[in-house]
């Protein structure tokens, strides 16, 4: 067994409950990567009797865990700061192949905090660090007892954890900001009337898409406020931001179109009967600051001054 002179050894080690992100992929990674290692090791055929189809199933469980690998892999490399050109020349592909392959799972991770928790409770890095470590011991026995630990910035260089833990709560606060702006969007769209019949149903829709580009933009500026404390996945960020403010323009638009065909939209019925008031009358369009029932009235009202 070998080890660092100068290196300290686990049990002079305390990490805490949760790492920079660059730390967290490193440890995805590895227990990833040991993952990956139990299916190769599952595939060996010892066992005569196997039934038909087990060894292809053993296979097809290592090409998918090998996959996943390689997932967090392009992971870990953008958290060191890789770029995608650089990815895309490590695969020998093109960076927008590179972008398309990949950035889902680049995305997935940072909506689930860039942890490698991944929404597991009770997590704590320093416990999976401990396990990691003791698992790939026994792999390299010859090897050091710290390999995956000792990598890790929090030991290398165990001043820098006060300013990332800054930069991760700032991150924090953009994140809980952008489920909460993105939940209102879905409930917004419980509003959307895709054909409006007639001058009323344009009114609320216009309402509903001027909500949605409000959103939009909100959603937009978070993402520019992630590209400063997320750095590494700036490109990322910027993609979203710039979809957002798109989204938004595209609802603008919208609002202009409806509003110019409620003018010539035929009339809302004059009176409603029971059980005919749409649900989405029953309550203020999020984000609006618009109650559909503050125009209802004087749109049937004018409708009935027209008729009379």
């Amino acid at each position: 067994m070998t080890t660092s002179a100068d290196a300290p050894s686990e049990t002079d080690r305390s990490l805490p409950p949760l790492l920079s992100p660059r730390d967290e992929s490193r440890l995805h990674l590895a227990d990833t990567a040991l993952h990956t290692a139990h299916s190769a090791t599952n595939l060996v055929p010892v066992d005569p009797d196997a039934p038909a189809g087990a060894l292809l199933s053993q296979a097809l469980l290592l090409a998918q865990a090998a996959s996943t690998a390689v997932a967090a892999a392009v992971i870990a490399e953008r958290e060191r700061g890789t770029t995608w050109e650089e990815l895309a020349t490590a695969a020998g592909t093109t960076k927008q192949s590179a972008h398309q392959r990949w950035n889902q799972a680049v995305k997935s991770w940072s909506s689930l905090g860039r942890s490698a928790a991944m929404g597991t409770e009770n997590y704590s890095a320093s416990n999976l660090a401990r396990s990691l470590d003791g698992a790939f011991a026994r792999i390299d026995p010859d090897g050091r007892t710290d390999a995956v630990s000792a990598g890790l910035d929090a030991v290398r260089h165990p001043h820098s954890t006060q300013a990332q833990e800054a930069r991760r709560a700032r991150a924090r606060e953009l994140h809980t900001r952008r489920k909460d702006l993105e939940r209102d969007v879905t409930r917004n769209k419980e509003h959307w009337i895709k054909k409006p019949a007639n001058r009323l149903e344009h009114l609320k829709r216009a309402a509903t898409s001027t909500a949605a580009a409000d959103l939009y933009e909100q959603l937009a500026a978070v993402y520019d406020a992630l590209v400063t404390a997320e750095p590494e996945l700036a490109d990322e960020h910027r993609e979203n931001a710039d979809q957002r403010r798109s989204w938004a323009e595209i609802n603008r638009k919208d609002t202009e179109y409806r509003l110019e065909d409620a003018a010539t939209a035929p009339p809302a019925p004059a009176k409603w009967a029971d059980g005919d008031v749409p649900s989405a009358l029953s309550q203020p369009l999020p984000g609006s600051g618009w109650h559909p029932m503050d125009d209802a009235p004087r749109v049937l009202a004018l409708e009935e001054d027209s008729e009379s």
